[in-house]
């Protein structure tokens, strides 16, 4: 056996009976056990949901150069302790027991550590207890996939209640599980893990119900997750279409072997016999054929009839739901005359209010109309004077700074300042 995970170096170590290391050489111990314990859910076990352990694991683990290993069930044991592995009994037996099953790993962890071997039998080669386990982390990988496989395959595409409804067969291949698994025996402990660990399905001895969160309203509608009779019937009529519609495959393909092999026979010039007998088997074939396409048409009248049925339901469940919502409604709104009463009070505080604007307007009117005209003119007159005043003394200011250049005479100015502004005497004699 050659692997990467064991070196070399170590395998004289690691193949040998160990066990004695665990008081002479505790961290050697500890080392080889690590050691396979990385090996074996790494490597050998990556793929595995079911462990075989036995004379057949002892076989496919020996080296040719050091033999199978004499340790082996020291590093099961561990992987039990911790949880890596379970019998196949205690996994089915626990179910959904998870708090159970972390307090009793615990304490097999620290009571029973290595002391007691659960996987040797003997002291001999053929040390190891032939039995079947459970390879947890697989289980658990394998779950995510196969989770999201009937999220996308079931219920992203269920817009009905009967497409929750499977034989095993079929459920297999909608989600793939071929793909995932190697055998039936992982195929039933994958079934076991989603229904009784995970709540995800439900099933009976041939019967499948998808009861996931995402599907909940549809499965609710119909009682409960169990698997009932209704539920039964369904997933048979499923299966006896989906079995139709493969033979009519089948037979398409025969049909056209079939007519192939009398073409050739006529075109080689056989005899009359051989060309007869090809063409009782065309017949046949054709006969066949027509039989399961109208058998396959009953079976999916019977199943749309099934799935109009369902329908009707889902409708009638929407109906009472919005007939009890419209009751609701209508209690909350209370009696008609209340909400007359109601509206009548609404107009009359309404009115009130638009009367109570008008009295406050009426009381707080503006002054006279005429008293306003006569403050106003008041304000123009003194404006204007203002204006006129600035004016001429804009115009001073101008003709004093160009003196020199016409020198006017100043009597003559204050002549005329006197003239047109008698009031502002006093300020112009000042210049």
């Amino acid at each position: 056996m050659e692997n990467k995970l064991l070196p070399r170096s170590r395998l004289d170590s690691l193949y040998s009976d160990f066990r004695r290391l665990k008081d002479l050489n505790p961290e050697g111990y500890d080392a080889n056990i690590r050691s396979w314990k990385q090996f074996l859910l790494n490597e050998n076990l990556y793929e595995r949901v079911l462990l075989r352990c036995g004379s057949e694991l002892l076989k496919e683990l020996t080296d040719s150069q050091v033999g199978q290993p004499k340790s082996l069930d020291v590093a099961l044991d561990a992987l039990i302790a911790e949880g890596s592995l379970t019998s196949i009994e205690d996994f089915k037996r626990h179910k959904r027991n998870f708090i159970l099953n972390a307090l009793s790993r615990t304490l097999n962890n620290s009571l029973f550590r290595f002391d007691s071997s659960r996987t040797r039998i003997s002291k001999g080669q053929e040390y190891l207890r032939d039995h079947s386990y459970v390879v947890v982390p697989t289980v658990e990988r394998k779950y995510t996939l196969l989770e999201k496989a009937i999220k996308n395959s079931v219920c992203k595409k269920a817009v009905r209640y009967s497409d929750l409804i499977f034989t095993k067969r079929e459920f297999c291949r909608v989600i793939g599980m071929e793909h995932q698994l190697s055998n039936w025996e992982e195929y039933d402990v994958m079934m076991t893990y989603m229904e009784h660990h995970k709540g995800l399905i439900s099933t009976d001895l041939n019967t499948v119900k998808v009861c996931s969160k995402d599907v909940a309203t549809l499965v609710s509608k119909f009682g409960p997750c169990t698997i009932t009779g209704d539920d039964r019937n369904i997933a048979s009529v499923k299966e006896g279409s989906s079995r139709l519609r493969n033979q009519i495959s089948n037979l398409e393909h025969r049909l056209d072997d079939s007519k192939q092999l009398l073409v050739k026979s006529i075109q080689q010039k056989k005899t009359k016999d051989i060309q007869k007998i090809h063409l009782r088997t065309q017949k046949l074939l054709e006969k066949n054929l027509s039989l399961a396409c109208k058998n396959t048409q009953n079976l999916e009248q019977v199943l749309n009839n099934i799935e109009l049925a369902i329908d009707n339901v889902h409708l009638k469940d929407t109906f009472v739901q919005s007939q009890e919502l419209m009751s609701s409604v209508s209690a909350q709104l209370g009696d008609i005359d209340d909400i007359e009463k109601l509206v009548d009070e609404i107009n009359a505080n309404r009115l009130k209010n638009e009367m109570v604007g008008d009295v406050l307007g009426s009381q707080l009117g503006d002054l006279a109309d005429s008293d306003l005209d006569e403050e106003l003119q008041k304000i123009g007159l003194e404006l204007n004077n203002d204006e006129t005043v600035l004016k001429k003394l804009s115009e001073l200011q101008i003709n004093s700074g160009a003196r020199d250049k016409t020198e006017p005479s100043e009597d003559k100015q204050h002549a005329e300042l006197a003239k047109d502004s008698p009031k502002k005497q006093p300020i112009l004699s000042s210049v």
